[in-house]
């Protein structure tokens, strides 16, 4: 069980670091659906397309201070590959101090 909840959560910070080199901000959607295995495949990265809100389960975000951290890590990581954000110190310690929020379908509209 405890393997399975560190690779739920290294994927989820994964996820939220990806998000935020595309985007600017940590924002994951976990659900059931349909995905491709992307080349490269790095950190096991997937393309799904086509994501209806009725296969989204949850919705994870930062709460306003961690958004204002993430912001400040964006800034400084122009052009970042995962790979590259993954292994910056300020990325390491985003993670570390912040973490994202689990948010129920109620709540969704205030996050997107």
């Amino acid at each position: 069980m405890a393997d399975s909840e560190d690779a739920d959560l290294t994927l989820l910070e994964l996820a939220g670091i990806e998000g935020l080199l595309r985007h600017g901000r940590r924002l994951v959607a976990v659900g059931q659906f349909a995905a491709d295995g992307i080349e490269p495949a790095e950190f096991g990265a997937v393309a799904a397309d086509g994501v209806s809100w009725e296969s989204i389960e949850s919705l994870f975000a930062d709460d306003p201070v961690g958004a204002q951290a993430a912001t400040v890590v964006h800034a400084n990581l122009p052009e970042s590959t995962l790979e590259a954000a993954w292994e910056d110190e300020a990325v390491t310690d985003l993670l570390r101090t912040t973490e994202l929020l689990w948010h129920g379908p109620s709540e969704w509209e205030g996050l997107v």
